[in-house]
């Protein structure tokens, strides 16, 4: 993601959980969104994202995984 500009937040570990409950939420429509653009079905009814194919929708599931993942790492880190 080229140069990144680190940020260090100091926040109460509830406030963590509901975060990372929130990024799953949305990481969860994206790839809905994507199963969509992939084979054109839904299982039941699903928030449906707006984007420009499943290229880009597979690209914005990757980075919501790459976040929860560090988000993560660094949580159970500083336990």
């Amino acid at each position: 993601m080229g140069l990144n500009k680190y940020v260090t937040l100091r926040l109460p570990d509830m406030y963590v959980g509901q975060i990372l409950d929130g990024l799953n939420a949305r990481r969860d429509d994206w790839l809905n969104t994507l199963k969509y653009l992939e084979d054109g079905e839904l299982e039941e009814f699903r928030n449906m994202l707006e984007c420009h194919d499943k290229s880009e929708a597979r690209v914005i599931v990757n980075l919501y995984d790459d976040i929860i993942v560090e988000i993560n790492r660094q949580f159970t880190t500083n336990k």
